[in-house]
C-alpha cells in the first residue's frame, strides 16, 4: 500500500488540470494523508506483533489483528489511490491496477480475514461462557 501512496503521489504531481497540478487541491492531499496516516499505524502494529511474538508466548490474536488490518488498510488504500489517479489508475498501462488487484488478494491468501476475525474473538471471549464457532 505505501507504495501505491508513491505512485499517486507521484502522479499527482505531474499531472495538471486548470493549469495546476492536482496535488495542489486539498481534496488529493487529504487522500494521499490519510492513506499515510494508515499505512504508519498498520506499521507501528506489525512491528508490535513481531515483538510479541520475539518475547515468546501466543501471538496469535495479535497476529490475526495484524492480518486482518493489514488487508483492510491494503484494500482501502489502493482503492483511494486509483480515486487520486482517476481513470489512469485502472489502465494497464499504470502500476496501480496491478496494485489494485494485488491487494485485493490479502483478505483471502493466509486464510480469508473472517478467519481472523474468529480468532481475535477467540481471545476476546476466551474465559467467558461462550462458544467461538469458525
Amino acid at each position: 500500500a505505501a507504495d501505491a501512496v508513491e505512485v499517486a503521489a507521484q502522479f499527482a504531481t505531474e499531472r495538471v488540470q486548470f493549469g495546476v497540478p492536482i496535488a495542489q487541491k486539498q481534496a488529493i492531499q487529504n487522500y494521499v494523508a490519510e492513506s499515510f496516516i494508515e499505512i504508519e499505524a498498520l506499521r507501528y502494529l506489525v512491528y508490535r506483533t513481531a515483538w510479541l511474538i520475539d518475547q515468546g508466548g501466543d501471538a496469535s490474536a495479535d497476529v490475526a489483528v495484524a492480518k486482518a488490518f493489514s488487508a483492510r488498510v491494503a484494500r482501502t488504500v489502493t482503492n483511494r489511490m486509483v480515486q487520486v489517479m482517476g481513470g489512469y489508475g485502472y489502465m494497464e498501462d499504470y502500476p496501480m491496477a496491478r496494485k489494485y488487484r494485488d491487494a485485493r488478494t490479502l483478505g483471502i491468501v493466509g486464510g480469508p480475514t473472517e478467519l481472523q476475525f474468529v480468532r481475535v474473538a477467540q481471545r476476546i471471549f476466551a474465559g467467558r461462557d461462550v462458544e467461538i464457532v469458525p
